[in-house]
């Protein structure tokens, strides 16, 4: 018996060692979960650069959105509101839509992830209320003063579409599309 139990040690030890290779054995739950870890951080890593890659863009058509608004835009305005001197409400609508326009393309600009959509909702509300006010006042303009007060909005809308078309391609901004959408016909609209 005590050979028995002796030989039944040793052929467990040899069993033990000869199982795990004088390792431990593994375990396939840790491994599965140290590779999920793996391709989650392979994954968070795409997704940065993906994002930094789409901040990217938006920075660069913000840049040339803010260069083309820039000069010829506030000299546009102010052409249009030397000529429009005469015209009652003329100077003024293109004083607010020099305001209007410059606000947009900050506000757009600002759009780079979902966050940041979501931030923008309120301006971008305030900016279309206040184009929709616009919209009454270019009403009582008579013909000849439209024309010079389309110009101003068609420069400026001009220059804000690529920046817009940018953003809204991000599909994580869409929070963003009808308001954002919505101005820029409005806009458009005045000038048709």
């Amino acid at each position: 018996m005590r050979k028995l139990m002796g030989i039944g040690a040793f052929v467990g030890c040899a069993l033990l060692l000869s199982g795990c290779g004088g390792q431990a054995k593994k375990d396939p739950v840790k491994d599965a979960a140290a590779q999920a870890k793996n391709q989650l951080e392979k994954a968070g890593k795409v997704i940065q650069e993906g994002v930094a890659e789409a901040k990217a863009k938006i920075n660069d058509a913000a840049s040339k959105a803010s260069e083309a608004l820039g000069e010829q835009f506030t000299k546009a305005t102010e052409q249009a509101t030397k000529s429009l001197q005469s015209v009652k409400g003329g100077p003024e609508l293109v004083q607010k839509l020099g305001d209007v326009i410059p606000s947009l393309q900050k506000t757009v600009a600002g759009i780079t992830d979902q966050e940041s959509a979501q931030k923008a909702l309120p301006k971008l509300e305030e900016l279309e209320g206040t184009v929709s006010k616009l919209s009454g006042q270019f009403d009582q303009l008579p013909d000849a003063a439209k024309k010079t007060v389309g110009e101003v909005i068609q420069k400026g809308t001009d220059s804000l579409q690529p920046l817009v078309d940018t953003v809204l391609a991000q599909p994580a901004v869409q929070a963003v599309r009808p308001k954002l959408e919505g101005i820029m016909k409005q806009l458009k609209g005045l000038n048709d």
